[in-house]
């Protein structure tokens, strides 16, 4: 009987729903947030301490910030993997600097053969001081597994200026990729990073997410497999 619970849960671990899963997730996943400026050196490195949503998923929200820069950040994780939320940068300083904004999940189940889609935007910029903000950038959002980078969207130089007071704003597009197959598998991490320049005083903020997933063909197989092996321990029970 033993036998045949084991094999029971592997099949509802791909398919539970009808929503394929990477495999059973074992304790709390660990979360990493980043922060640093090329101008001023300062470096911000969070790790957050998350609470269970009861479904599977985890949720952290919080704020910190360094010398020439602050953020105010909400996140929505799963270990099975994705990463969902927001983030709000605020330049401190009197000069215009470029930041790096980097957001890492491990402890996620490996996936051999993983499909993968992300997205960001709109992002809004605000001006606080001049009635003038540019944020700019090559390569704005970067998909990573296993620390490489899988995608890379946005490339812009945009800019908000005029009006009779401090606090005029504007907005990008948004922009997406997937569902497709992902160049490597998933050993240990997933993460997404954002490199962009924004003028003094001045404030960015976009929401993102990144889920993977495993290849619809393979977790459909497995599953087959596990059904395969279920039907004959079920035949040899009752032999």
């Amino acid at each position: 009987m033993m036998r045949l619970v084991a094999v029971a849960l592997a099949v509802a671990v791909v398919l539970p729903g009808g929503v394929a899963r990477a495999g059973l997730i074992q304790g709390t996943p660990t979360f990493v947030l980043e922060v640093t400026s090329s101008q001023s050196g300062d470096t911000l490195t969070l790790r957050p301490t998350f609470t269970p949503n009861g479904d599977g998923s985890y949720h952290a929200q919080g704020g910190d910030g360094a010398t020439s820069f602050s953020i105010v950040w909400d996140v929505r994780l799963n270990p099975d993997p994705s990463l969902i939320g927001s983030f709000t940068l605020t330049n401190l300083s009197g000069l215009n600097q470029n930041f790096t904004v980097s957001a890492s999940l491990g402890g996620v189940t490996p996936i051999p053969f993983p499909t993968m889609s992300g997205s960001f935007g709109g992002i809004t910029y605000t001006d606080t001081n001049d009635r003038d903000v540019t944020v700019s950038s090559a390569s704005f959002y970067t998909a990573r597994i296993d620390g490489n980078p899988v995608e890379v969207l946005g490339k812009f130089n945009l800019n908000t200026n005029g009006g009779d007071l401090p606090g005029i704003s504007g907005q990008g597009s948004p922009e997406s990729f997937g569902p497709e197959a992902a160049p490597q598998p998933v050993s240990s991490s997933i993460g997404v990073s954002f490199d962009f320049g924004l003028t003094a005083r001045d404030v960015l903020e976009t929401p993102f997410e990144f889920l993977v997933v495993p290849e619809p063909g393979f977790a459909f197989l497995f599953a087959g497999i596990g059904v395969i092996f279920l039907a004959r321990a079920l035949r040899r029970s009752t032999g």
